[in-house]
């Protein structure tokens, strides 16, 4: 009694848009000048192909804006993190005592090698960071006091699956889903009708629903392309007896899978089979 395996698959598109920045660094800008901008939906950024999730980022034209930077408003820099704006930090090698830690006690010891010519002071090493200078380039602008402001377009394409198994004998739906067999029917369109030139009513019936759910249920999202196909998997039942006791096992798909329920095999070990 053969299975039958029926899947949907919708293919939509995904368009949101935020305000990004980046350093601006004298390059020229597409601005409001240079024409109107485009709403999401009118900018031209097909799929790769179909049926391939993808997200992609693109820049919207004619929204660029040169801002002076929110972050060091306009000064190219910021207050250093390590020697909050001193410059300076207390020596790591004698922790700013000025003597070398191994020179035992009083006033013999001597000056640490490595502080005791900065200009900062004994027991004060320059800040490497800053290189002293108590401020540092501003990440946001990277130091050239304006930043360029766009809007920025995310897309992205994802591939939405549906089935339904029917099955008239008692082997789980995924063996049957990852077993081969003959696809019966086969059809892909913008958008598909459910299946009617097929004889299983229940696949049928399966077919309209979700082909009624998928219409939908992407409200923020464009159907490009659906497809939907009807598989029929093989499946025998093989009755047996084995000490006076009536069992039964499953085989199905072309590549002869034995699917035994509750692992009824009367024994555990039988020339290293492997039963499912």
């Amino acid at each position: 009694v053969p299975a039958h395996h029926y899947e949907l698959q919708t293919f939509t598109e995904k368009r949101e848009t935020n305000w990004s920045y980046a350093p601006h660094k004298g390059i020229d800008i597409d601005s409001a000048t240079s024409g109107r901008a485009p709403l999401p939906w009118e900018v031209d950024e097909p799929p790769v192909s179909m049926f391939k999730e993808e997200v992609r980022v693109v820049t919207v034209p004619h929204t660029g804006v040169v801002k002076t930077c929110h972050k060091c408003r306009g000064s190219g820099g910021m207050t250093c993190g390590e020697c909050y704006g001193k410059g300076w930090m207390r020596c790591l090698h004698c922790h700013g005592d000025a003597y070398q830690s191994d020179g035992g006690a009083g006033l013999g010891r001597d000056r640490c090698y490595y502080c005791q010519h900065s200009k900062h002071g004994h027991g004060h090493m320059e800040c490497d960071k800053c290189q002293a200078k108590g401020k540092v380039s501003c990440a946001t602008c990277e130091g050239t006091t304006h930043i360029r402001s766009f809007i920025q377009l995310s897309i992205s394409w994802r591939v939405v699956t549906a089935e339904h198994i029917d099955t008239k004998l008692s082997i789980p739906d995924n063996f049957i889903r990852n077993a081969s067999g003959q696809v019966a029917f086969e059809e892909e369109k913008p958008k598909v009708v459910p299946v009617d030139a097929f004889k299983d009513e229940v696949i049928k019936m399966a077919s309209a629903q979700l082909v009624a759910s998928h219409a939908s249920k992407f409200p923020d999202e464009k159907i490009l392309r659906q497809r939907h196909q009807v598989r029929v998997v093989p499946v025998t039942k093989v009755n047996y007896e084995w000490k006076g006791r009536s069992r039964s096992f499953f085989v199905y798909g072309y590549e002869n899978k034995v699917h035994l329920p509750n692992n009824s095999y009367p024994q555990s070990c039988c020339w290293g089979c492997s039963l499912m």
